[in-house]
């Protein structure tokens, strides 16, 4: 119930506050899927949930649940806290149940939020859930930085398929490189 009215108040704070355009929402897909995107603000998971066929959960900092309120807020709001430098098990469980039980994980896989739009130092971790969980990975990309009043754009690229992939180290390597390239490249269209 909490999360249908905060999702409703999300909604029209999106339409009047951030209005974002969104290409490719035809490659969202219904069922599980690792959902990676570029990350420059906190508000930049509003137009992914809206958008999503499928529950989302988002993988978030550790330090975002430091109070009794944000714990509460984050939890309402379909997040899973994880520790950036060294990342429980917990966590990770949590990560791949959400995914066994159909839903989409939003990650954002550089790890930390950049000021520019490129993408590069992408972390082997959506790799991980994805194989492990034989997920698709559905690479975004804003174009511009999130900001009030100004209309952006939210590009949702083609999944990139695992099913034929076994987990093992150089899997998980290859697929963050094919990852990033595809993000750049989606990066590169849209200009």
């Amino acid at each position: 119930m909490i999360f249908h009215i905060l999702y409703a108040i999300v909604w029209l704070f999106h339409l009047i506050f951030l209005p974002v355009k969104i290409v490719g929402k035809k490659n969202l897909i219904k069922g599980k899927a690792v959902l990676c995107c570029n990350h420059q603000t906190y508000l930049d998971f509003l137009p992914i949930y809206l958008a999503a066929k499928t529950k989302v959960y988002a993988l978030c900092k550790e330090e975002l649940y430091n109070t009794k309120f944000k714990r509460w807020f984050f939890k309402k709001v379909r997040t899973i806290p994880i520790n950036r430098e060294k990342p429980e098990l917990s966590s990770i469980k949590k990560c791949l149940e959400v995914l066994k039980n159909e839903n989409n994980l939003l990650v954002f896989p550089s790890g930390k939020r950049t000021e520019n739009s490129e993408i590069d130092s992408i972390k082997n971790g959506v790799s991980m859930f994805s194989l492990k969980s034989n997920a698709p990975i559905i690479p975004m990309t804003y174009l511009k930085k999130n900001r009030l009043f100004r209309r952006n754009t939210l590009i949702i690229g083609e999944p990139i398929m695992v099913e034929d992939m076994q987990y093992n180290k150089e899997n998980v390597q290859k697929l963050t490189l094919i990852l990033e390239e595809r993000m750049n490249n989606l990066l590169k269209e849209g200009k």
